[in-house]
């Protein structure tokens, strides 16, 4: 995702990745969960 790439900053922020998942989610994307494969 170039999101990983234009914010970093965002990788290290562990709530980071959760909020991602429920922003995709919602949006009817779908991605694995944070800290999985």
């Amino acid at each position: 995702m170039e999101m990983a790439v234009s914010r970093p900053h965002l990788r290290v922020h562990r709530g980071a990745d959760e909020e991602n998942f429920r922003l995709a989610e919602s949006e009817g994307r779908r991605l694995p969960r944070p800290g999985q494969p």
